[in-house]
This record gives C-alpha cells, structure tokens and sequence, in this order.
C-alpha cells in the first residue's frame, strides 16, 4: 500500500487521465487515504457474483468536471431556514449508522465491506482530534430530531452525509434522509458549519441539479485540483468549532 501510495504521490496521473476512472484492488487504508489526497473519489465495484460473492475493485473517480460551493454562497430557503430550528447537527458522533443509512438509500450502493473497513479505519474520533490539518479524515454530519421540552422521547438520527476532511476542502461522498426535508435541513446546517469552521469549499464531487440549486458551480478538472491542492495544506477549525 505504502508503494502505491509513493507511486500515485509522484505520477502525473490526475493531469494526464482521459475519463474519470482509474482502478485498483488495493483497499489498505494509506492508499486510500492518498488518493483523497490527490484529490480522488474512491468508490467500490463488484464484479461478477451471480449470488456469490464477487470480486470488489477499488475505482478512483477524478471527474472531468466538479461540482463544488462556497459555504458561504449557500443559497437556502426560507422555509429550510424555519424547520431548522426544529433539528440538531452533531458531528462524528454516529459515523456507522450514517454509513448504514447511505448505503439503504442508495442502491445498488457503491459502499461494499472492503471500503467501508477502509474508511472506518480513517474515520475521525468523536472528538475530532486530527481533523484540523492535512490528513485525510472521514467524518459525517448527523441530523437529529429535537424533541419538545418535557418529552421523554429520544433524540432519531433523520439525516447525515459522509464525507472526507483534508485541510480547508470538505468533499461529500454520500448522504441519506429519512424524513420529509431532512435532507435540505442536514445541507443547510452543514453548510452553515463548515462555514464557521473555515471551510474554503464544500466539494460536491457529480453534477446535479439540486446542487446547482445550492449555488455550486461545476469547474474543469485543472481549476479543481489547483484550488484542491492549496486548501488541502491549509487548516481548518472544525474541531474548535464543534468543541465551543
């Protein structure tokens, strides 16, 4: 893994790759927490299986063109705005049933057992120490019900996104809602946090339009991994800002 690792750190191969896709069927963790370094989404495949189990292949996705916002250009709506006061948002403090919750919503789902043990290895700890400086950490947003004063009833996890830390650049990797405008509350929320935190932008990875919607705009691959490769050596205050 470590040779991989070295390999892709001193290989041309994000300015020179034709499509978005490469592949591999490496899935130790320092290899792929050195290509969200470089700035790679790594998704999982199975081949073949036929009810079987069949061969996982790791498939980095460097997109031709990336969505990305800035936290602070968030468009949201008034009435996201009004049912947000209605939720909480907590941090890495639900990392599985986040992981759990993306991989029911979105099937078939690209998060198979070799990767997500991958990324429960570089999951950032509850108390998000580390999170802070270049280091690629897996963290996710909860989106909580807030229950009414005097009501006995816990707390249900309705929303979250799980995403990767490297310095000033967050990128989304999936997300899932359980509850009617969940969803548009958790982004909102989020946004807002990573604003606060310092966040240079928010990397939406695939076109769409609900992220159009947001404000994001899609760059070519070049602008994305200039921007990418300045905010990643830069600090962010996620943890400060969680912890106040």
């Amino acid at each position: 893994a470590e040779a991989l690792a070295q390999l892709l750190r001193r290989s041309p191969m994000a300015e020179v790759m034709s499509g978005d896709y490469a592949w591999s069927l490496c899935f130790e963790p320092a290899f792929v927490a050195s290509l969200c370094w470089e700035g790679f989404l790594p998704i999982c495949s199975e081949l073949g299986g036929n009810g079987a189990p069949g061969l996982f292949v790791l498939m980095p996705k460097l997109h031709t063109h990336r969505c990305v916002l800035e936290p602070s250009a968030m468009h949201i709506p008034r009435k996201v705005r009004k049912r947000a006061s209605a939720y909480r948002l907590t941090v890495g403090q639900a990392f599985e049933a986040v992981v759990d919750g993306c991989a029911a919503q979105h099937r078939p789902s690209w998060l198979f057992p070799p990767l997500r043990a991958a990324l429960s290895a570089l999951s950032a700890p509850s108390s998000l120490r580390g999170v802070g400086g270049a280091t690629p950490c897996f963290v996710t947003f909860e989106l909580w019900t807030r229950p009414p004063d005097g009501c006995t009833e816990p707390a249900q996890l309705v929303a979250g996104d799980l995403g990767c830390v490297v310095g000033r650049s967050y990128t989304s990797f999936s997300g899932f809602h359980t509850a009617s405008g969940s969803g548009s509350v958790q982004l909102a929320l989020t946004g807002a946090l990573l604003q606060r935190a310092g966040f240079g932008w928010w990397d939406l990875g695939q076109e769409h339009g609900y992220k159009s919607g947001l404000g994001a705009a899609a760059v070519p691959r070049s602008q994305f991994l200039r921007t990418f490769r300045r905010l990643r050596a830069e600090r962010n205050r996620l943890s400060e800002v969680v912890g106040a």
